[in-house]
């Protein structure tokens, strides 16, 4: 955390040591910093990551009783709260709860960082034996997508239930072009930008929108203007006419 938390633990990055005493409110000072020169804050929040490492382990109280709850997904590529686990995402929902109930923000935007990618689909899977037990009648890629719906909605509906004004936002790298075909939506430029998003880190944004549990999207193109799969224009306009 970068803000004054009773549930995340202080980020190292900002103190040098993970967990230890914040002594200067670096949140509530960009707040005013922001609204002094008339620009809103959008508190940026990367919801389920726990580790970039599948070797690191964190040693606050915080950290150990999270991790003791059995509440993380290992894989290759890191460690992450558990979508499929309910109290995990409740956990995260209440972190939220936190920011918008103690901070005069005007909005919470979510980074892309939903499953890590890749994450198996077989039973080497580490929530494999979790989708068995959930009795859906799913595939793991579906189960996985409703996992991250769910929690979409949840975030949306404790805003609206906190401070309604506050606008709630998701950052999606790239295009999601398999959410858009699944929702009927035909977007006038076939793009060649592949769709990780779908596909690799379970997320739908175009659901998000479709269903309401979102205000905005704001999608992170990094590309220049002439790349040859993901020109900045067109992936744009794409969106534009998608969210539409």
């Amino acid at each position: 955390a970068f803000y004054k938390s009773k549930l995340s633990p202080v980020s190292k990055y900002l103190t040098g040591e993970r967990g230890s005493a914040l002594t200067f409110d670096v949140l509530e000072y960009a707040i005013q910093s922001a609204h002094s020169l008339g620009l809103e804050l959008h508190a940026w929040v990367n919801p389920f990551r726990w580790s970039p490492s599948s070797t690191i382990k964190w040693n606050t109280t915080i950290d150990n009783d999270i991790y003791s709850k059995g509440w993380i997904l290992e894989t290759e590529k890191g460690k992450i709260f558990n979508p499929g686990i309910a109290e995990a995402r409740q956990y995260i929902v209440d972190v939220c709860k936190e920011i918008v109930g103690n901070y005069d923000i005007d909005g919470l935007v979510f980074d892309d960082y939903f499953y890590t990618s890749p994450t198996p689909e077989d039973a080497t899977a580490g929530d494999y034996q979790l989708y068995r037990r959930s009795g859906t009648s799913m595939t793991i890629a579906q189960w996985r997508r409703n996992n991250i719906n769910t929690f979409i909605s949840q975030v949306y509906r404790m805003i609206q239930n906190t401070k309604p004004y506050v606008m709630f936002g998701v950052s999606p790298a790239g295009v999601a072009k398999g959410g858009a075909m699944s929702a009927g939506i035909r977007p006038y430029n076939e793009t060649n930008a592949s769709d990780w998003q779908y596909v690799k880190i379970y997320s739908d944004p175009i659901a998000w929108l479709k269903a309401k549990s979102i205000d905005y999207v704001s999608p992170q193109l990094y590309w220049d203007t002439d790349h040859k799969t993901n020109p900045f224009g067109p992936l744009v306009k794409w969106w534009s006419y998608a969210a539409n």
